[in-house]
């Protein structure tokens, strides 16, 4: 058995519902104050009761006047032996009448209060019973309403606190009833015989108009009027007043609320009514006060400094004063008139002031609770419209926002959420948060929601989810912690952000930064190992030719050419793949250079490999360097071959796609540009994503050691880039690969530039010519000097660009200045520049390890310039010096 307050399972008001019963709180009012009949206003309260319990099961029962127990007044929906055998052994009459206070019945199969009527119980069909006393003004117990349910139920304040006010207001009515009974008997002893009917008469349309404007009303100002003007009328004072019980920081003022029988004015230059002692007495609750003249009791002018009525004051003899109390016992005010006659109150007239202050202290309690239903119903509708705004702006946030409680369950999931992990709102909801962890980080959850309840936050935690697809995302994790009202821990929100793409994109920056300090790494080998090459295999060609007759001798120097001409090939591709190979382009047909490679490409890959072409034949021309795309389509082709260790097929074909320039690397969908694929597909053991995605790194190689450098994908890479191409891969393991290549055409260009070379001029100087050499390896210096001596030219030396520079400003003929680009205090760039103010026409040819990208895009446009890439032969180095010699400047 649950009595309240203690015990009492509250439920969150729902503002609205709330604004519903007290309209059937005013509805009841209305209907009340028009009856006159006991019965109807008891069946009245217990119907509307029942409505907010939202029960069909209810008895609302009286006290019997002789202490007997409770006499069923009017009952909902119970059978006739119920009600027989409720009077006779009423449950909890006892409790009710003896404590007043409610009694809530959770279950009757476990309250020992039901223990000798459980078996009624059961065949009425209930099992729970919530009531609630009548209590008169006086205090007195004079009835209970109870209603019953069907299951078992907890108490729900709201409800209970409804319950009481129609319980309250009933037994309001009763009372009113009661007083107009004894009217009604005062009319036949007394009225009758005095001739006062008609006066009577008139009493009670004051008291039905009075009442009906009571609940009709919910303006508080217009409350306190209305009963103020009906208690002076049916009173007979010549004024009246009501007084609201507020107290200033000494606790003796009360503020004038109305006035009934004379204008405000009259008491503006008074001060408001203290505490005095004829006063307190109806501040303080204690209860009416009737005085047939006031200025003989005793109480009358004690108090300072009028003892008595202030000088001007309205003349009162005549004195009485009921007090206004609330439901919860409040003294909201009182009621006080006064007539300048003695013996005009009557008994009659202080109890009709006495049900008036009652039935006033019910609207105003009425009134504030309508007050402040709208008050909280205008909080709770400027709520819902910041949770409305709030719930957009959640929906419309491109991260995914959910929340979940202390038991790791999804409480709520905003659209993004649904877009980023797969999951409807309704298949989320409900379900614990580890649907989307996988189960490798599962471990995860336990150690965040430890921090969450320490009360921490974590920004910006880094892992992975689990989509409904089953696939894994990148995602970038907020998670706070959600308090409740009391600052305890309920829940935790998470903002989650898909970071997929920038991950995918910051791992292509690290791969291109990667490759970049690879490339630059090998563009600073080969420059040096060039500048070693260039020396080893001229002097390699010197010693061939003083070799003679020495078989043994010419074979071992014609070994260390060899190297040096395949260490120079490997120079090449690590220049190749940091694109700063020596590119000489021209406008080509690709079918072309597959048709006269396709023999040679035959024998390169063996007879148990099915090599076939399959080329288009309008093809569009494109602009490279044609022994560059020979050696994209040999590493293409050798990569291909060992991929099929026991044979396969391979396919060259050429096509005109059409894609966007920005998506060459493979897209063949509508575009603006042809291009000419290249593609060399085979069907060998193919590749994984993980070697996919490494396949064009330098020295990365799945091949076993010693079978390969790692250098072939890396510098077909470096060539396509450098060609202004693209290249892409598409394989899978064990359904082989295919490389597609992709250049642009040339557009309107028919004619394809000739590849034949002119004819080369006579190496050796025809005149004695005069070389400054400018060469700060010594090893190359030296071997530059020999040669160009050997064959006639006249030979200047120096070891850098200021020794250069002084030797060149004090020679007055110089023919060419042949120098390298990269030397210490003064580069050749500088240096040619600064010869050339002395030497008009001067011819400058520049060698360097690095390629000619090391100059500057002005210092070749001179017809006087060339480049030299290292390393070279004799041949080389005589066939460019004549040519640009044998031209006039």
């Amino acid at each position: 058995m649950t009595r309240f307050p203690s015990g009492t399972s509250k439920s969150i008001p729902d503002t609205e519902t709330q604004f519903d019963e007290i309209g059937k709180l005013h509805s009841l009012s209305l209907k009340l104050s028009t009856y006159t009949d006991q019965a109807q206003i008891l069946q009245e309260v217990l119907s509307h009761a029942l409505s907010v319990y939202r029960t069909q099961k209810g008895i609302l029962s009286l006290a019997a006047p002789d202490g007997g127990g409770l006499k069923v007044g009017a009952s909902l929906g119970m059978s006739a032996g119920y009600l027989k055998a409720f009077e006779t052994v009423p449950e909890g009459s006892g409790a009710f009448l003896a404590t007043g206070r409610p009694v809530i019945v959770e279950d009757v199969e476990s309250d020992p209060l039901f223990g000798a009527h459980l078996e009624a119980a059961r065949q009425e069909g209930f099992r729970s019973v919530h009531s609630v006393p009548l209590i008169s003004r006086q205090g007195k117990v004079i009835g209970v309403l109870s209603a019953y349910f069907p299951e078992p139920r907890q108490a729900v304040e709201r409800e209970a606190r409804f319950a009481d006010l129609f319980a309250r207001l009933g037994a309001d009515s009763i009372e009113q009833e009661e007083l107009r009974a004894i009217a009604n008997r005062e009319s036949d002893q007394r009225l009758l015989a005095e001739g006062k009917m008609r006066e009577y008469s008139e009493t009670l349309e004051v008291l039905n108009r009075t009442s009906t404007q009571l609940v009709a009303e919910h303006d508080l100002e217009k409350i306190v009027q209305a009963v103020t003007d009906g208690g002076r009328e049916v009173s007979h004072a010549s004024f009246g007043a009501f007084f609201y019980n507020t107290t200033n920081e000494q606790g003796d003022s009360f503020m004038l609320y109305t006035l009934s029988g004379v204008p405000r004015e009259a008491f503006a230059h008074f001060p408001m009514p203290r505490k005095t002692e004829l006063f307190a007495h109806t501040f303080e609750g204690k209860g009416p006060q009737r005085f047939d003249d006031v200025t003989k009791r005793p109480e009358y002018g004690k108090s300072a400094p009028h003892h008595g009525m202030p000088k001007g004051h309205l003349a009162v003899r005549s004195y009485m004063s009921v007090p206004v109390i609330s439901r919860t016992g409040e003294v909201l005010g009182g009621l006080f008139y006064g007539h300048p006659e003695p013996g005009i109150f009557t008994e009659t007239s202080e109890r009709l002031l006495v049900n008036l202050a009652s039935q006033a202290a019910v609207a105003i309690d009425n009134s504030k609770l309508y007050a402040k239903l709208h008050e909280d119903l205008a909080k709770r509708r400027k709520a819902e419209a910041a949770a409305q705004k709030f719930a957009a702006i959640v929906n419309s946030s491109g991260d995914a926002i959910i929340s979940k409680d202390v038991n790791a369950i999804i409480t709520s999931w905003n659209k993004s959420a649904e877009r980023i992990f797969g999951y409807k709102e309704d298949e989320a909801i409900g379900r614990p948060i580890t649907i989307l962890i996988p189960d490798n980080h599962i471990d995860e959850e336990p150690r965040i929601l430890e921090r969450i309840l320490r009360g921490e936050t974590i920004s910006h935690y880094e892992t992975v989810r689990r989509r409904k697809d089953g696939s894994i995302i990148n995602i970038s994790l907020t998670v706070s912690p959600i308090f409740d009202e009391d600052g305890k821990i309920i829940g935790a929100s998470k903002i989650a952000r898909d970071v997929t793409d920038l991950k995918e994109t910051e791992e292509q920056l690290r791969q291109a930064q990667k490759m970049e300090a690879v490339g630059r790494l090998a563009g600073g080998i080969a420059h040096d190992f060039n500048n070693l090459l260039t020396s080893i295999i001229g002097f390699t060609e010197m010693a061939q030719t003083l070799a003679g007759a020495d078989a043994t001798l010419a074979e071992y120097l014609d070994e260390v050419r060899k190297s040096g001409q395949r260490a120079a090939t490997l120079t090449q591709q690590l220049l190749a793949y940091s694109r700063k190979q020596v590119l000489s382009p021209k406008v080509i047909d690709l079918n072309a250079i597959v048709a006269e490679m396709e023999r040679m490409l035959s024998r390169l890959i063996g007879e148990d490999i099915a090599f076939t072409t399959v080329l288009e034949p309008d093809l569009g021309s494109v602009k490279a360097d044609p022994s560059q795309i020979q050696q994209i389509i040999v590493n293409l082709v050798l990569n291909a071959r060992d991929a099929m260790p026991n044979g396969g097929k391979l396919v060259i074909r050429s096509q005109t796609v059409f894609v966007d320039r920005e998506s060459a690397a493979g897209s063949d969908e509508a575009a603006r540009e042809p291009f000419a694929m290249l593609s060399v597909s085979d069907t060998g053991v193919g590749m994984t994503e993980e070697v996919q995605a490494r396949i064009f790194e330098p020295f990365y190689t799945t091949k076993e050691v010693g079978k390969g450098t790692g250098l072939g994908l890396s510098s077909v890479y470096g060539i396509v880039s450098q060609s202004g191409g693209s290249i892409s891969v598409i394989s899978e393991p064990g359904h082989g690969a295919m490389f597609k290549v992709f250049f642009p055409i040339v557009e309107g260009i028919h004619r394809k530039e000739s590849q034949v070379l002119p004819p080369q001029a006579s190496a050796k100087s025809l005149r004695g010519e005069t070389i400054l050499l400018a060469e700060d390896e010594s090893a190359v210096r030296k071997f530059l000097v020999a040669t160009l001596r050997a064959n006639g030219y006249a030979v200047l030396e120096a070891a850098d660009g200021p020794q250069a520079m002084e030797i060149g400003l004090r020679t007055p003929q110089i023919d060419l200045l042949l120098t390298d680009v990269v030397m210490p205090g003064m580069n050749g760039g500088g240096l040619a520049e600064g010869l050339k103010a002395n030497h008009e026409g001067l011819k400058v040819l520049f060698m360097s390890g690095y390629t000619k990208d090391i100059l500057s895009p002005n210092s070749l446009k001179d017809k006087n310039t060339r480049f030299l890439q290292k390393p070279f032969t004799q041949a080389d180095l005589l066939a460019k010096i004549r040519d640009m010699l044998a031209k006039p400047a």
